[in-house]
Formats: C-alpha cells, sequence, structure tokens
C-alpha cells in the first residue's frame, strides 16, 4: 500500500500528528478510542492535534501524547490497517520527555 509506505517515511512528530487527526476526524473512530480506553481502565481524553495558527499547539500534542501513552499503544494494537506509528520500543517518549 502506497499510503502506508508514506506513514512510515514521516518522522514521529508527523504520525503522532496523523495518529490524532485520524481519531478526531470521524465519530466512529472518536468511538473506536472511547471504547479501547474504558475496555482497558484508561483515560478517555483525545490527543489535542496541532495546528498552524495556535503556537503553544504542538506542546499540547506532545503533552497530550505523554501523558496517553498506554492509551496510544492500545488504540494502535486495534488498528490492523495502519503501519505502526511508533516504535515498539519506546524511544520516541524517551525523547519526547525532553520537552
Amino acid at each position: 500500500m502506497q499510503v502506508n509506505k508514506e506513514i512510515e517515511s514521516q518522522s514521529a512528530l508527523s504520525r503522532l500528528r496523523i495518529m490524532a487527526l485520524w481519531i478526531a476526524r470521524t465519530p466512529q473512530r472518536k468511538q473506536q478510542w472511547k471504547i479501547i480506553c474504558k475496555a482497558n481502565g484508561l483515560k478517555e481524553k483525545f490527543i489535542e492535534y496541532d495546528v498552524d495558527t495556535r503556537w503553544n499547539s504542538t506542546h499540547r500534542m506532545l503533552r497530550d501524547a505523554l501523558e496517553a501513552k498506554q492509551q496510544i499503544r492500545k488504540w494502535i494494537d486495534h488498528q490492523h490497517y495502519l503501519p505502526p506509528l511508533v516504535p515498539k520500543t519506546g524511544t520516541v517518549y524517551n525523547r519526547l520527555k525532553l520537552f
């Protein structure tokens, strides 16, 4: 799949942005996020995605992603049609902690 190759070639920040937008785009995916979080006893808060017109939105997106680390992993585990958005090792999260 061409789309999978394009996603795989993106930076970690771009992949996070893609995932946040992907979930937020439809009520069905939002509901899926909530179901997965609830089934695993996790917070249902969505990841705020960044926009060019808000100066601190990237920081908010990164903060939300760090707080939702478990939710992201569980959600990705249920997505069979997308390539891995984050490496299994957690190195992306370790790098983001610097912020």
